[in-house]
């Protein structure tokens, strides 16, 4: 039989030459494609199809705080593209942070975080940290979120949280990456700063809420005095928690811990003492599933090794709300120790940790931001 030299991609609809003919108000010229992807350069919508979105807009919602002067917090560019930004904004930057490394990072995404990747666009870090390639969300300092694509979701001059539907997309995106930071880490509370091509906002986020400064225009030397301060400030201003350092490999007591907690050698740990009189715990780096919402308690339970007594107990981190009206985990557990429930784990030791408070409702007038909450 002779072979059929006919293509099946030749029987399909061919588009027409371009020239001054096409006219594509014409049938069978072109059809106009119009997608947002198209009139808004390099704009990725994917927010739209993500239910975390919506989830952390709702979380968030009546607990943003703003606008707050720029002096009590504390025309860069009008590219169409947000790539475009990234590269002469961090050598601008680099000049006020010569501590920290800003990492353009929005091509390698975080690891899974409730089961999606996490994809900021700059990451600051400290100069000495030695990254694989990926973003490391364990060791990030700060995020900066580029947005060009879409409206600021907040308004100055009115209602300042905006209800529309690319506003609300936008809040629990970026939502998303303060939860995130705060979950990969021992944290009190984590800074955030969204750039738009003539302006900057930037924000402070613990576990009551969020505080949003106003509009930065570039040329307010706030802006710069920001990131300045950043740079010179000390782990416990820029969110650190403190309580929580480090605990080296090679001390003796390290292999003990890695086998009681069934760790692999490498990984890092942790140690913390709650108050000098107190046990000395050593533990593994936090996980996300420790924190899922940006708001509240955010309270994770893990093992920890004692040094002391040289056994597992159980360590429970909680931000308690400051009332009158409400006693602290630490004297609800004694208390039904000694009445002799059952089924209660017993409260060997609980203190308040150092000064740690939340901040955003010292600066609220919104409803749903009242109380503080501190360490416990």
């Amino acid at each position: 039989m002779p072979k059929n030299t006919t293509s099946p991609h030749d029987f399909r609809p061919k588009t027409p030459p371009s020239g001054p003919t096409a006219d594509p108000t014409k049938l069978g010229a072109t059809p106009i494609l119009k997608k947002e992807s198209r009139s808004q350069v390099y704009s990725s919508m994917h927010i739209r199809r993500d239910e975390r979105i919506t989830a952390m807009s709702k979380e968030i919602s009546g607990r943003v705080v703003g606008p707050v002067r720029a002096e009590d917090f504390l025309t860069f560019s009008q590219s169409k593209s947000e790539f475009s930004m990234y590269k002469p904004w961090i050598n601008l930057l680099a000049k006020f942070c010569p501590n920290l490394e800003l990492v353009d990072a929005h091509t390698t995404p975080a690891v899974d975080f409730g089961g999606k990747q996490v994809k900021p666009d700059i990451q600051i870090y400290s100069p000495n940290f030695k990254r694989s390639g990926l973003l490391d969300i364990t060791q990030t300092k700060m995020t900066v979120e580029f947005i060009i694509a879409v409206d600021d979701a907040f308004n100055d001059s009115g209602p300042f949280e905006r209800s529309s539907k690319t506003a609300r997309d936008a809040l629990g995106q970026i939502t998303l990456f303060a939860t995130a930071h705060q979950a990969a880490q021992f944290r009190a509370h984590v800074f955030l700063v969204l750039v738009f091509p003539k302006y900057a906002r930037f924000m402070r986020w613990d576990c009551s809420g969020v505080i949003i400064m106003e509009k930065v225009p570039f040329s307010n030397p706030s802006y710069l005095e920001f990131f300045w301060r950043f740079n010179n400030a000390s782990p416990a201003a820029r969110g650190v928690d403190t309580t929580a350092t480090e605990f080296p490999h090679n001390h003796l007591v390290a292999v003990k811990a890695e086998r009681s907690l069934g760790i692999e050698d490498g990984d890092r740990l942790f140690q913390v003492k709650l108050d000098p009189k107190a046990h000395n715990y050593v533990f593994r780096r936090p996980t996300y599933t420790a924190v899922g919402s940006p708001l509240g308690c955010s309270t994770p339970v893990f093992p920890v090794y004692c040094v002391e007594i040289g056994k597992l107990v159980l360590l429970k981190d909680i931000w308690r709300v400051v009332s009158p009206s409400q006693s602290s985990e630490q004297m609800i557990y004694e208390q039904l120790n000694k009445r002799g429930i059952r089924n209660i784990c017993t409260c060997k030791q609980g203190c308040d940790t150092l000064d740690q408070f939340t901040r955003t409702q010292d600066s609220s007038t919104a409803r749903r931001v009242s109380s503080p909450l501190r360490r416990l």
